[in-house]
């Protein structure tokens, strides 16, 4: 894709594992929890949270949180973007 740049939102939460699932927290939006029972379910269910959030927001005219600027330095910290339909509304 030359000449063309990719624009993705991305919001950090913290993934840790405990008790035999894997919780999320989202570092930005205060409703962002959830949790799976594997890793890579945990990070789908960030996507599924994240974006129902942030499209509810945009439903209802609520203002919208965009995410801090952070590096997933950390091994528990992961950078989930949204949907594409509320990445599209986002931008």
């Amino acid at each position: 894709m030359t000449g063309k740049q990719v624009i993705k939102i991305l919001y950090p939460a913290r993934i840790w594992p405990e008790d035999g699932v894997y919780y999320v927290q989202s570092l930005d939006l205060d409703n962002g929890f959830t949790f799976g029972e594997s890793l890579k379910e945990a990070q789908e269910m960030a996507v599924d949270v994240l974006s129902s959030l942030l499209s509810s927001a945009l439903a209802h005219n609520e203002p919208i949180v965009f995410p801090q600027q952070i590096e997933a330095k950390d091994k528990d910290i992961y950078l989930f973007a949204p949907n594409a339909k509320v990445q599209v509304a986002l931008l």
